[in-house]
């Protein structure tokens, strides 16, 4: 029964469609079903070296651990909260959060069981909310209507809400509009409409449009025009109204101005200066005057009557090459069409002018009435030519511009046309250009660049002199300083933008201000002066060098700020110098504001006009306090590395790699390879290419190119051996680096440091033979300890603990015998010590080797120890491993053994731990171990200090254990936060053949 409760547990925990998970106090994850790493992103495993607090997003995590505080402080036994969680992908993810503490039967805590559902499409379902109220909130206070709502009080509308239009329209504030009736605002015969059935047709919803009048603050009344709709309740309960209203006043002005209009208008068809004809088209198809404006007589010159007289007069007049359109007009007003041409006609004084001819057509019964307009379009007509002049002007400067240019269409941004300086500014080709926008041709490297161009635009309708970043095709960035405006072409509006590339200026600028950037930060002193010595600048190296502050020195004579420990005989050097080349340099001893002299190294240059007249000096003025010292300390040691080179025992040398010779080196070498020095000049390279040992050889060489390529100072070390004249090899341990470098940066000269390093390496290869015989006695050793703990727990199990369960039986049947003698008491002791006797000798039998290693294996037998030391110490042990294919080799099963089995004796001893886990996971080709506990911990490299002094061999024990089957062991731990232990092994051990002893 239990272990189905358990099993349905498990599956309910597994399966449960919202995220479970326990959580240790510390806040770890322990364990947590497929749902909750879902939700998160994370697998299982990511999930349980993590904390909730790692994963919780900072602006909920303190809201989160006051709840817990109140939890652990039983304050209350659960809490709820809605929170936010960092995904694996760094997305959020909104959950509603619930959590318990489940607690030991002590009362101490245990772990937290965390509950959580994924609400993240509820919190954007309610942000999306928000943002659509505020969009209507919006759109109702930015309306360019006024938007009132009332609720129906007893038949009377009482303003429940109104946008900003309606009361500055009106002059009131909101405070004293809401809650009033709407009748305070309307006209008296307003208001009559509205109680005489208008706001009831509006509850109903049969309002329709109807003109209202409203009364403003001051009295004036602000025509409008309404219209009125129900305002219904969620429910669908009519409330009240919405109204809109228009002010008209501006039409009902219009339309007063229209009437004046069209009377003004009648006056003014009869000064027209246009030619109004009226022609008629009988049933036979003949045209005849019907009427001729005396118009015609201005227009052509010639008198009214003789068009009157006759109707074909006007055609003779037409140009030449615009009859054939004249007779197209004919025949379609023939045919009862409506037509308008254009074409020039011959005025009597000779001039040509241009016409247009609207003429439409109406019936009269079998005869048709043309109704016709005749125009002067000349001054238009030349306009058009002055235009496509002016056009083909444009274009020409537009192409041959110096500046680049492109022209874009409205709204959809589409490259209608650009010049050639763009072209060659940008690498694009017109085909490439044109048709495309901006974004498709990824010209923006930074959006915002473009998205600030566009607002500025629209906002101004301009934009000038804006700096952009553009990147052309062949992936350079440039800086361009750009100009948009409208223009308008054939009647369609476009944005010409201007650029000019600024790129070049802009780098100057950034010289520039880099400059001065050195300038003010420059560790030199700068100082400047006029003609008459006067100072003007005073840098603040110059302040710091010298004591005095700027404002204390500018508009003083230099030599009371600069004073100089020099004879007149060097100032007049300097004055005289100065003269004849304009410049100075040299060493002369000034004094600070405190008195106190120092070296100076001076630079000083005469600055003149165009004229070649003196306008002032500037002078640099270096500290050379420093270099004197050094120069003096160089000398010393210069004399002090003399000696050295001498009394070291090492070979210095110097070795020019171009033309492979030593060009310097120390009688060291001589001594120690046995050559002369006229040998080694004479060797070059093959001191190194024919005597380095052959092994060695493949390491030199790429240690010679390793130096060929670097581009620093770094120094390179490298051991190899050199054959000695005498022909025996001696190992040298070699520091180098590029001393000097060619033109091309290549190396030209190296500096090494040569040590015999022979008799170091002959005593490393005897310590290698001995730690190797000594690893080979320690393997002995644990394996002999090993053989005798089995037997002596063999012979504790199977002789001694037989022996005394034989005893055992015999006291039994003595008990048996002499229980009717009252002797029963000592017999009783007597077997009470032999069964505590054999319980002791069963439990060190174990300790010495657990027979479950042997017959089952190393997990059984880890399991078992696991459970039996957590039931001896009081704590809560967690073991996991991953199956094993086969046995392992018995060294390793018993190393892993022991590991563990020490690691949990110091638990018992020192740790306080209420919490042990033990894992033991198979890799490739490794075996990973890992004991962890929350105990109080321990400063472990202070332990192992302690245990390499003899302090203690437990941990150095551990270490060596891994190590001699060819694993490592790593321990961290510290006080107050626990500890852990982690081996690995390597799975394919194979025991070294015995050393000879």
């Amino acid at each position: 029964m239990r272990q189905r409760r358990s099993k349905l547990f498990r599956h309910t925990f597994e399966q449960a469609a919202v995220g479970l998970a326990h959580i240790t106090p510390a806040g770890r994850f322990l364990r947590l079903n497929r749902r909750f790493g879902d939700i998160l992103g994370y697998s299982p495993a990511e999930m349980l070296k993590r904390t909730f607090q790692e994963i919780t997003y900072p602006d909920d995590l303190e809201t989160d651990l006051a709840q817990l505080q109140q939890v652990l402080a039983h304050e209350i036994q659960s809490y709820s909260i809605e929170k936010r969680y960092i995904r694996r992908d760094g997305s959020l993810v909104w959950v509603n959060l619930t959590v318990s503490l489940v607690r030991r039967p002590d009362g101490a805590p245990d772990y937290f069981i965390q509950v959580i559902e994924d609400i993240t499409p509820r919190k954007r379902v309610e942000e999306a909310l928000r943002h659509s109220d505020e969009r209507y909130r919006r759109l109702f206070e930015e309306a360019p209507v006024m938007y009132v709502i009332t609720r129906n009080q007893a038949g009377l509308p009482i303003i429940e809400d109104c946008n900003n239009l309606f009361l500055s329209k009106l002059g009131y504030s909101r405070a004293e509009v809401i809650g009033q009736p709407l009748t305070q605002f309307y006209t008296p015969d307003s208001c009559a409409k509205l109680l005489e059935g208008g706001y009831q047709r509006g509850l109903e919803g049969f309002f329709t449009v109807e003109e209202r009048e409203l009364l403003t603050r001051t009295g004036r009344v602000v025509p409008v025009l309404l219209r009125a709709l129900p305002e219904t309740t969620p429910e669908g309960q009519v409330q009240g109204t919405r109204a809109m209203y228009v002010d008209i006043g501006d039409f009902k002005q219009m339309e007063a101005t229209l009437r004046a209009n069209e009377e003004r208008f009648r006056q003014v068809v009869a000064s027209i200066s246009d030619h109004i004809y009226v022609s008629e088209v009988n049933s036979e198809g003949r045209f005849l005057n019907r009427y001729i404006s005396p118009n015609v007589a201005k227009l052509t010159g010639y008198p009214q009557a003789e068009f009157i007289a006759n109707w074909c007069y006007w055609g003779s007049l037409i140009h030449p090459d615009d009859r054939e359109v004249a007779a197209g007009q004919i025949e379609r007003l023939s045919r009862g069409q409506s037509s308008e041409v254009e074409y020039r006609l011959t005025r009597a004084d000779g001039q040509i002018i241009w016409l247009r001819d609207s003429a439409r057509v109406e019936s009269e019964g079998p005869a048709k009435i043309i109704y016709g307009v005749v125009s002067d379009i000349t001054g238009r007509k030349r306009a058009e030519e002055a235009l496509c002049e002016s056009e083909q002007k444009f274009s020409t400067l537009f192409q041959r511009a110096a500046f680049a240019a492109t022209l874009v269409s409205l709204p959809e941004g589409i490259m209608v046309d650009v010049n050639e300086a763009w072209l060659q500014l940008s690498g694009y080709t017109r085909p490439e250009m044109i048709g495309k926008t901006t974004l498709e041709l990824n010209l923006y490297p930074n959006p915002e660049d473009r998205a600030r161009s566009m607002a500025a635009f629209n906002q101004q309708g301009w934009v000038r002199n804006q700096e952009v970043a553009l990147r052309m095709k062949s992936g350079e960035v440039r800086i361009l300083s750009v100009n948009s405006d409208w223009v308008d072409i054939g009647g369609q509006k476009y944005i010409l933008n201007t650029a000019q590339d600024i790129t070049e200026r802009k780098q100057a600028e950034e010289r520039l201000a880099y400059q001065a950037s050195l300038l003010a930060n420059v560790n030199d002193a700068i100082i400047a002066a006029d003609a008459q010595f006067i100072l003007t600048a005073w840098n603040p190296a110059a302040e710091q060098m010298y004591g005095w502050k700027a404002a204390e020195v500018l508009g003083k004579l230099s030599a009371e700020v600069v004073r100089s420990d020099s004879p007149a005989q060097s100032r007049a050097e300097m004055i005289r110098t100065l003269a004849e080349t304009g410049q100075f340099q040299g060493e002369v001893i000034q004094y600070r504001q405190d008195g106190t002299p120092f070296p100076v190294e001076a630079r000083t240059i005469v600055l003149k006009d165009a004229a070649g007249k003196t306008t002032g000096y500037v002078s640099v003025n270096r500290d050379i306090t420093a270099r004197k010292q050094a120069e003096m300390q160089l000398a010393e040691r210069q004399k002090f590395l003399e000696a050295i080179m001498v009394t070291i025992p090492d070979i210095v040398y110097l070795y020019h790699v171009q033309q492979q010779r030593h060009i310097y080196f120390n009688k060291d070498m001589e001594s120690l390879l046995g050559y002369s020095t006229e040998e080694i000049k004479r060797m070059g390279a093959d001191l190194i290419l024919k005597e380095v040992h052959p092994e060695d050889l493949p390491r030199v060489m790429n240690h010679i190119e390793t130096l060929a390529k670097t581009q620093g100072n770094a120094t390179y070390e490298l051991e190899y051996r050199i054959k000695g004249k005498g022909g025996n090899y001696l190992w040298f341990y070699v520091r180098e680096q590029v001393y000097q470098r060619d033109q091309a940066q290549q190396p030209e000269i190296l500096f090494g440091v040569c040590q015999d390093i022979t008799e170091r390496k002959q005593a490393e290869e005897s310590l290698r033979q001995a730690r190797e015989r000594l690893e080979t006695l320690s393997r002995q050793l644990l394996e002999a300890q090993e053989v005798e703990r089995r037997r002596l727990a063999r012979e504790l199990h199977d002789e001694i603990g037989q022996s005394l369960s034989m005893v055992k039986i015999d006291l039994h049947m003595v008990q048996q015998l002499l229980q009717p003698t009252g002797l029963t008491k000592p017999l009783n002791e007597s077997v009470d010590l032999v069964e505590r006797t054999l319980q002791q000798v069963r439990a060190l039998s174990v300790e010495l080797r657990p027979s479950l290693l042997d017959d089952l294996g190393l997990v059984p037998a880890l399991r078992w120890y696991v459970d039996r030391q957590a039931q001896r110490g009081g704590f809560t042990a967690r073991f996991e491993a991953d199956p094993l294919p086969e046995r392992l080799a018995p060294e390793l099963e018993t190393v892993c053994f022991r590991l563990v089995q020490e690691a949990l004796t110091n638990v018992l001893r020192y740790a306080q731990a209420n919490q042990v886990d033990v894992e033991l996971k198979l890799g490739q080709a490794e075996l990973h171990l890992l004991v962890r506990d929350e105990g109080v911990g321990f400063d472990a490299p202070a332990a192992l200090a302690r245990a390499a002094q003899g302090g203690s061999m437990g941990l150095l024990g551990m270490q060596e254990r891994a190590a001699l089957v060819g694993g490592r062991l790593e321990i961290q731990a510290a006080p107050g936060r626990g500890a852990e232990i982690r081996a690995t092994l390597p799975l394919k051990y194979a025991a070294p053949a015995e050393a000879e002893a």
